[in-house]
Parts: structure tokens; C-alpha cells; sequence
């Protein structure tokens, strides 16, 4: 992940920059979480999101500076992962999106929604395994692994409409994606193939 024009990757509960050859400047460290717990980081608006989990009760996203601070602790789903942001083309007004797996064969992943002040609403039982999500055009877009689906959203200053569109992926297991020239290609872990 690129931070402050600098690279870093995930080290020992935080993240660390990279120097040019590669090696992992410890002293620069940023986070200080348990190893086993940290899930998922991203940088989002020059702060550390970092989604921790032990996959049964802890399930919380915690939001760093770059100082090391604590900023915000947000209760999420079972299993946050990744994040996606929009931002209203109206107004200042913003969500963070966290793909909640939640338990695999359970059928309890979710989407937890935080907003610019802080506030915290889910959506529930999107399916098996919310796998990944992005933002793009004004549209939440989540692969929901298990359940074999894609899930399309329309995002307003509001949250999400419901219920969303439903794709079925013809159990493929969809994994990743990106959107390219209006376009979702995703790689697929049962039937091995992007599409």
C-alpha cells in the first residue's frame, strides 16, 4: 500500500515502510495490534483502517494516524475485510464500506456502513462469505464467494437501496474483481477463470 509517497506492507500488528531494497524499516512502524488479529489494512484519507477479527466476538475496525494515534473504533460483522469509500458529489458527505465475511457455510456475511461523524448501520445476511467489494459510479459492487453472487447497490448520502441486484455467478466462487471501461472482471475460485 502506498502511504505518504512511501510503500509499506503489513509487520508485526501494523504496517511498515519498505526501503529501496526492500527491507522492512521496523522503527517507522505504524499500529501496534495483535498479529493473529489483523485481517485486512488499507489506507483511507491518510489513515491506517486496519480490520481485526479472532473470527468469533472481536470484530471491530480501528482507525490510525499517521502518528500511531487511535482516531476511531467501530464495531463491525463477524470477519471484516475489505473497504471500499464513496464520496458524495453533492456535499462532503461520505461511507466506508466493510465487507463483513462472516462465518463460512453460515450465510451471516454483511456490510457494516460508516459514515463521515462516525455513525455505524449494517446490512445483514448478505450471504456466504463477503468476499470483496469496491465502489464505482456510485455503486457499492460486493462478490459474495460462497453464495456464488454478485451484489450491485445503488449508494446514496442515504446508505444503500435495498434490496440490490442479485447476479448469480453459476457457482464459480467468485473472489476479486476490478471494473474496467464500465466492465466487473472477477477471478473465480471453483471454475478457476476471470470473467
Amino acid at each position: 500500500m502506498l502511504h505518504d509517497n512511501q510503500v509499506y506492507r503489513s509487520y508485526d500488528g501494523g504496517i511498515a515502510p519498505l526501503n529501496t531494497n526492500l527491507h522492512i524499516n521496523s522503527l517507522k512502524r505504524i499500529g501496534n495490534f495483535q498479529q493473529s488479529f489483523v485481517y485486512h489494512i488499507e489506507i483511507i484519507n491518510n489513515q491506517v483502517w486496519f480490520a481485526l477479527t479472532d473470527h468469533q466476538s472481536m470484530n471491530q475496525v480501528k482507525v490510525i494516524d499517521e502518528n500511531g494515534n487511535l482516531v476511531a473504533t467501530y464495531e463491525v460483522g463477524i470477519s471484516p475485510g475489505d473497504f471500499a469509500v464513496w464520496e458524495s458529489n453533492t456535499s462532503n458527505f461520505s461511507w466506508v464500506f466493510v465487507a463483513n465475511e462472516g462465518n463460512y457455510g453460515a450465510s451471516n456475511g454483511s456490510i457494516s456502513m460508516i459514515d463521515n461523524l462516525g455513525n455505524v448501520t449494517s446490512i445483514e445476511e448478505i450471504g456466504d462469505v463477503v468476499q470483496s467489494i469496491t465502489v464505482y459510479d456510485n455503486k457499492l459492487i460486493a462478490i459474495v464467494n460462497n453464495s456464488h453472487k454478485i451484489k450491485l447497490y445503488d449508494i446514496s448520502e442515504d446508505g444503500l437501496s435495498l434490496p440490490g441486484i442479485e447476479i448469480s455467478t453459476e457457482y464459480s466462487s467468485p473472489r476479486e474483481m476490478v471494473v474496467v471501461n464500465d466492465k466487473i472482471y472477477f477471478t473465480n475460485w471453483e471454475t478457476s477463470d476471470v470473467k
